[in-house]
C-alpha cells in the first residue's frame, strides 16, 4: 500500500501521484454534475442495468465525497512530501531540506548539559507523567548519543487529538526541556503531523474502522460504477468489458490466490501472477461479459474456502488468538458472500431475460 513493492522513492511517488490523480476524479465528477443536491436524494425506485448503476455512483459519490477527497489528498501528502519538501527547499531555502523540516516540524535544539551525565530515563518518564498525566508513550529515541548533543525524545500520543504524537525532550539524566509543540504549535504543523491518523483512521475508538472499511468500499464501487458508465456507453460489447470484469474481479481473486500460496509456502507472487493471469486470460476465451463474471466469482468463492481450510488445517483453530478470529472470520464472510452472489447469478442465467439490442454490459 505505502510503495506497492517498488523502490522506496519512486513507489512513493507513484502513491503520491495516484492520490492527485483520484481527487482530480473526485473533483471533476462534482463540476460534471450540476444537480449534485438533488441526486442526492435521489433513487428510481426498481432501477435496474444502466439505471441502477448511474443512481447507486451518484449515491456513494456525493455522500463519500468528503471521506474519499481526504484520502486522497492525505495520500497524496505523504507520498509527494519528499517531492514538496526537496523543490520548496530548491527555490526558497537554497537546498537546505534541513530548514524546511525544521519549519514544518519544529527545529533540533542543542541542550546545555553535562556530557558525561548518566543516562536515566527512568526520571524522564516519571517527569513526563508529572507534566502530561494522560500522555501514553509509544516510543523513546536518544538523539545524538555520545555527544554533547545528545538528548532523550519520548514520543506520547494524546488523548483527543489527531497529531500522530507529541514529542517531549529531556537532557541525558531525565530533566525535561521542552516539547516539539506538534500539538500547540502553527496550524500547518499540527495538520500535517496529523495526516497519518486522519488517513488510515487511528481515532475514534472501535467504529472508525469499521467506517472506514464501508467507506472504502463504497470508494471501491464508486470508481468501478464510474467505469462501467462509460463501458456501457458502447453499442455493442467488446474486448474492453471483457476485459474490465476480469481486472475487476481479478485482482480479489489474485490476493486469494496469494494468501493461498503464502500458506502452501510457494510465496504470494507466483499465486497472484497465476490467478491474475487466470482471470485476464479466461476474458479473450469466448464467454461474454455476464458468463465471465459468473466464472470469476465463482472462482473467488473456492479461493477464499481454500484459504480458510489450509489454514485451519497448517495452524489449527484458536479461540484465544483475537487476531486469528478476525481475519478467518472476514475470509469465511468474504466466501459466503461471493457464493451467494454465484447463486443468484446461477438463477439469474437459467430464466430467460430480454436484452435490449445494443446494449452492452460491464461488472458490477
Amino acid at each position: 500500500h505505502v510503495r506497492l513493492h517498488l523502490a522506496e522513492t519512486w513507489g512513493l511517488i507513484l502513491v503520491g501521484i495516484t492520490g492527485i490523480m483520484l481527487g482530480a476524479l473526485l473533483l471533476s465528477g462534482v463540476l460534471a454534475h450540476p444537480n449534485l443536491v438533488r441526486d442526492a436524494f435521489r433513487w428510481r425506485s426498481g432501477a435496474s442495468g444502466r439505471l441502477f448503476q448511474v443512481d447507486l455512483h451518484n449515491r456513494i459519490g456525493v455522500w463519500g465525497l468528503p471521506f474519499a477527497l481526504m484520502i486522497a489528498l492525505t495520500g497524496a501528502f505523504m507520498g509527494l512530501a519528499g517531492v514538496f519538501f526537496s523543490s520548496y527547499a530548491a527555490v526558497f531555502h537554497q537546498n537546505d531540506r534541513e530548514a524546511v523540516y525544521d519549519l514544518v516540524y519544529g527545529a533540533d535544539i542543542e541542550p546545555a548539559q553535562d556530557a558525561a551525565a548518566p543516562l536515566d530515563l527512568g526520571r524522564a518518564l516519571q517527569a513526563l507523567r508529572a507534566r502530561e498525566p494522560a500522555a501514553e508513550p509509544i516510543y523513546i529515541a536518544l538523539q545524538n548519543p555520545g555527544t554533547p548533543r545528545a538528548l532523550v525524545e519520548i514520543a506520547a500520543t494524546l488523548p483527543g487529538r489527531l497529531v500522530y504524537s507529541e514529542i517531549y525532550r529531556f537532557t541525558r539524566d531525565g530533566r525535561f526541556i521542552d516539547d516539539q509543540a506538534l500539538a500547540s504549535g502553527p496550524v500547518g504543523r499540527q495538520l500535517a503531523y496529523s495526516v497519518y491518523r486522519l488517513h488510515f483512521g487511528q481515532f475514534g475508538g472501535w467504529l472508525t474502522p469499521w467506517l472506514y472499511g464501508l467507506l472504502g468500499l463504497g470508494l471501491t464501487v464508486l470508481c468501478v460504477t464510474g467505469v462501467n458508465l462509460w463501458i456501457t456507453k458502447r453499442a455493442h460489447e467488446s474486448w474492453m468489458h471483457r476485459g474490465w470484469i476480469a481486472w475487476v474481479w481479478g485482482w480479489p481473486l489474485a490476493l486469494a490466490g496469494a494468501a493461498w500460496t503464502a500458506l502452501l509456502g510457494v510465496g504470494p507472487w507466483w499465486g497472484l501472477m497465476a490467478a491474475l493471469a487466470f482471470a485476464l486470460s479466461a476474458s479473450g476465451l469466448g464467454p461474454d461479459a455476464v458468463a465471465l463474471r459468473r466464472r470469476l466469482i465463482g472462482s473467488l468463492a473456492v479461493a477464499l474456502f481454500a484459504v480458510l481450510a489450509t489454514h485451519l488445517a497448517t495452524f489449527g483453530y484458536r479461540p484465544g488468538n483475537p487476531a486469528t478470529g478476525a481475519v478467518n472470520g472476514a475470509i469465511a464472510l468474504g466466501a459466503i458472500l461471493a457464493f451467494m452472489a454465484w447463486r443468484r447469478q446461477q438463477r439469474h442465467a437459467a430464466t430467460p431475460q430480454p436484452r435490449p439490442a445494443g446494449h452492452g454490459r460491464a461488472a458490477r
